[in-house]
């Protein structure tokens, strides 16, 4: 009983801690969201690995396909992890500079936006095209997108 109004205790403290998604000044990003899912994830999967540590399991013993399964969940984790600091777009009144999954970061004036579309095969995948180089940006989770948007419908034609 005591460990179930725990875990409700957690549960609720974690949606408490998504909840407060202001959007940030200036700033378009993935939820608290990922990051709490990217770590409650990790940690569940490490808690097997941990498992079988105490366990004395010997690796052979563990057929090869859970092994991928595991090794593959431990990284899906860790990707959302890594997507939630290294994604995002920072914005101004003169530009605004997009930083991918690699943190490379490319940097476009509204001035020389050339055209704005979205991807065909995914609705929500807007691309921002300059003569200084594309970019992607995925808006349906992020925090800050509609006001982005208006920023550059804004300033994109200003003389």
């Amino acid at each position: 009983m005591l460990i179930e109004i725990l875990i409700l205790i957690i549960i609720f403290a974690v949606f408490h801690f998504v909840c407060k998604n202001d959007p940030s000044t200036n700033k378009v990003k993935y939820p608290k969201l990922y990051l709490c899912i990217g770590i409650l994830s990790l940690s569940f999967w490490l808690f097997f690995i941990i498992l079988m540590l105490i366990d004395n399991v010997p690796i052979y013993n563990i057929p090869i396909f859970c092994s991928f399964v595991l090794a593959g969940m431990i990284l899906i984790s860790v990707i959302i992890i890594m997507s939630y600091f290294n994604i995002y777009t920072i914005y101004d009144d003169v530009s605004f500079t997009h930083s991918n999954f690699w943190r490379r970061k490319c940097t476009i004036h509204y001035s020389d936006i050339k055209i704005v579309y979205r991807k065909k095969h995914a609705k929500y995948l807007v691309v921002f095209e300059s003569d200084d180089g594309r970019i992607t940006i995925d808006s349906k989770y992020t925090i800050g997108y509609s006001e982005f948007i208006e920023k550059v419908n804004k300033n994109r034609f200003k003389d």
